[in-house]
């Protein structure tokens, strides 16, 4: 490349020295070359670029040279105009031969030299009358490069006979000066200068297809750039494609009609919401929608929720659902209170027509029935009207199973709790026979009078009463124990046979509780239960003489121990009871019923 970039620029060279009589020929000679590295890849760079003319073939003699400095290479290709340094280059092309040599920077004279040769001779000069020597020029040899600015523009065109407003048209044989179609015209078009009109009512304007049912008729794939709109009619509807792939409809109203189902997805992936027009039915997750309204998650471990949100910050608002017959109506509406003495973000349940609310879930999850405001309680419900027509009432349908209410309670406070502010009772119970009559079976008195025919207790078998010991800590259970006669009203351990002052058993031993526990709240209601009264075990000592089922019980000489009772004439009022249990020898439990004799 670099030689035939030489072999070209001398070729220049030539013409331009070997004609002097065209007076007025520039000097300068336009020279281009191509530079390479030692693996024959183009550089890009600036260096000194200096051409030198030799009168032999070896180079060793120099005839002319000049340096032209800072030369931009770029990919491998310089250009510069000799005669440019030294004009008097043309001086040394007298018909002799001559070779011409390059040097890049530093590097050497790229040798050998370029021979130049008779048949490169050329002419050229800046105006030709005539060209003598020229063979002719190549077909399709004619390139941008040979024109001067390197384009033919408008300006380049004679008038070719166009009067004004006249254009160029091709009339089927030949290009020919017409007049222009600006204005009405018999093909339909109108050019208004800012846009081009087709005005014939009944034309169409067909691309790549035969259809004509609409004005504009394109056979493929229309591109649009980013926010470009589609208009109906103005710019109240339209259709505007936007960043991200997304596209806007705006319109007054928006129709979709279909003759088959209609079906909105993913693109590529899958179908999440189907329309079936056959049953009127909307599917959502589903496409195979099995009501009006069908909403399906199959994802596993998915949710599926449906949200009506009012999303006002301040101002009070109602959401929620109608449920709506031809004879009645029935609301589910959540209000946003800001109004004083409202509960906020309450979920209401409205009766017909939405007057009534008969049902309240507010927002920290207390629910009302019957009233708006359950407060702090979890459940609060309030009858509608006086007496037991508004008490809450649970039922069983058939009659043949029964009806609980469990409460549970892992605290301080009660499970289960009744109050009275009246004068009625706090609890009632009743039987109703097959005449519907209510029999009372059980009543708990606002004086905590309990009232009830039969009353069977389970959880133990003794009566007792607490009893304050003056014994240092407390007695174990089982133990025997008399009136203290130096404390009053309070109990000690029996250590006396035939104590007369005898007053019964600590209660609790072996797993025997007591079955009712008589106190007043307040008096005498402390100290450690002792039975006075049933089946109790009590501490024996048989070392006085074995306890058989039967035997007479009195207190003996060790400490909270029983003994039989063998002396009748001491045993008189100081019985606690009878065995109902054996003890031979030791000490033991025996089991006794206690009466005090």
């Amino acid at each position: 490349m670099k030689t035939l970039a030489v072999r070209i620029a001398l070729l220049v060279i030539i013409c331009a020295v070997a004609a002097p009589a065209f007076g007025g020929v520039p000097q300068k000679i336009s020279y281009q070359g191509r530079v390479t590295d030692t693996l024959g890849q183009p550089i890009n760079a600036t260096a000194n670029i200096t051409l030198i003319l030799y009168s032999d073939s070896l180079g060793t003699t120099s005839i002319w040279s000049e340096t032209h400095p800072s030369v931009t290479i770029t990919d491998g290709l310089f250009h510069v105009l000799l005669g440019s340094v030294d004009p008097t280059i043309g001086s040394y092309f007298d018909g002799k031969e001559r070779w011409l040599g390059v040097r890049v920077g530093g590097n050497p004279v790229a040798l050998p030299p370029v021979p130049l040769v008779s048949g490169l001779y050329a002419l050229m000069a800046q105006r030709s009358d005539t060209a003598a020597l020229a063979a002719g020029v190549a077909d399709n040899s004619i390139t941008t490069a040979k024109i001067v600015d390197g384009a033919i523009s408008l300006a380049d065109l004679g008038q070719n006979g166009a009067a004004v407003n006249q254009v160029i048209k091709w009339n089927g044989s030949a290009w020919q000066a017409a007049a222009d179609a600006q204005g009405s015209n018999t093909s339909g078009w109108t050019d208004a200068g800012t846009s081009i009109d087709l005005t014939m009512p009944t034309d169409t304007v067909a691309i790549n297809t035969t259809s004509r049912l609409g004005k504009l008729n394109v056979g493929g794939d229309i591109g649009l750039p980013l926010l470009s709109n589609i208009y109906f009619g103005s710019d109240a509807t339209r259709i505007t494609g936007l960043a991200g792939g997304d596209l806007r409809l705006v319109a007054e109203d928006l129709s979709i009609l279909t003759t088959e189902d209609l079906t909105f997805g993913e693109y590529g992936v899958e179908s999440w919401i189907r329309f079936d027009n056959a049953n009127r039915r909307v599917g959502i997750g589903t496409l195979s929608a099995d009501d009006r309204l069908h909403i399906e998650n199959s994802v596993s471990g998915g949710t599926c929720w449906l949200k009506i949100q009012n999303s006002h910050a301040t101002a009070w608002g109602q959401t929620g659902l109608r449920i709506q017959t031809p004879a009645n109506t029935w609301h589910l509406r959540q209000d946003l209170y800001t109004a004083a003495n409202f509960p906020e973000g309450a979920l209401s349940l409205y009766s017909s027509g939405g007057a009534t609310e008969t049902m309240t879930w507010l927002e920290n999850g207390n629910v009302g029935v019957g009233t708006t405001n359950p407060g702090s309680h979890k459940l609060y419900v309030e009858g509608a009207s006086s007496g037991l027509g508004g008490a809450v009432l649970f039922a069983d349908a058939d009659n043949s199973n029964g009806v609980a209410i469990s409460c549970y309670a892992n605290s301080a406070y009660p499970a289960l709790v009744a109050s009275q502010r009246g004068t009625g009772d706090i609890f009632r119970g009743y039987t109703i026979d097959d005449d519907s009559v209510y029999s009372t079976v059980m009543r708990v008195t606002t004086t905590g009078l309990v009232i009830c025919p039969v009353l069977q207790l389970t959880g133990g078998s003794d009566v007792a009463e607490p009893f304050e010991i003056t014994d240092r800590g407390a007695l174990p259970v089982g133990a025997l124990v008399v009136i203290d006669e130096n404390n009053p009203g309070k109990l000690r351990l029996a250590d006396s046979p035939y104590d007369a002052r005898v007053a019964g058993v600590v209660s609790g031993a072996g797993g025997i509780n007591p079955g009712i526990t008589l106190s007043q709240q307040g008096v005498n209601d402390n100290g450690q239960n002792v039975a006075i009264s049933g089946r109790v075990y009590c501490l024996a000592d048989a070392g006085y003489g074995p306890i058989k089922p039967g035997d007479l019980i009195t207190t003996s000489a060790t400490k909270g121990h029983a003994m039989v009772a063998s002396d009748r004439a001491r045993a008189y009022g100081a019985v606690i009871g009878k065995a109902m249990s054996s003890l031979e020898s030791g000490r033991g439990l025996v089991l006794i019923l206690v009466s005090l004799q």
